[in-house]
């Protein structure tokens, strides 16, 4: 359960996975492979189907369930190996929530409670997400929770200017996917 560092070469994140994870055994009539791939700098996810042909006490079996990866890049590793990776299966219940509904929705039923409660996670972020309050530049927005920047400002209640940057007064704050926090919109200071 620990990293794998290796060194990709040219191949994409998605194409370097293909090749580690993809297998076709058809003497023994199973297969792997990956059917959806989403992933940013630190995280991949992927929709991973497997198929178990089938046995005198069970029918043949198609699964689709999800694999998460930390990803590590190290450009200039003296030794050569520049691309880390962990993976785990959903049932690991990993600490990474963020899966896209693009691959939540490929996923088969499953009766782990571990991936029970991570897909409930990612849900949950996406259902956040998409009914949080809309604002526009100049608006107050309060979170439920205090605050805390590095130059020592601690508040719930900031002035979204774009992106992720905040104004306090009259210092600029960024909050990196602060969407995905708890907070009304107030509306736009008069």
């Amino acid at each position: 359960m620990g990293w794998t560092f290796t060194n990709k070469g040219s191949r994409t994140t998605k194409e370097f996975f293909e090749r580690a994870f993809n297998y076709d055994k058809p003497d023994e009539g199973r297969s792997g492979s990956i059917i959806r791939f989403s992933s940013t700098w630190t995280t991949a996810y992927i929709a991973y189907e497997v198929k178990i042909p089938a046995t005198a006490e069970s029918p043949a079996k198609r699964d689709v369930i999800a694999i998460v990866c930390l990803l590590r890049h190290v450009p200039n590793a003296k030794d050569g190996y520049t691309f880390g990776y962990k993976d785990m299966t959903e049932d690991m219940g990993p600490c990474e929530s963020k899966c896209p509904k693009t691959i939540l929705n490929l996923l088969t039923p499953t009766t782990s409670e571990y991936a029970i409660n991570w897909r409930k996670r990612c849900w949950d972020r996406i259902n956040r997400k998409a009914n949080a309050p809309k604002v526009k530049a100049g608006d107050l927005v309060k979170f439920t929770e205090i605050i805390s920047f590095q130059h020592g400002i601690k508040t719930d209640l900031l002035t979204w200017v774009k992106g992720s940057t905040f104004r306090y007064g009259y210092s600029l704050c960024r909050i990196p996917n602060w969407k995905e926090r708890e907070y009304i919109n107030l509306g736009a200071i008069v």
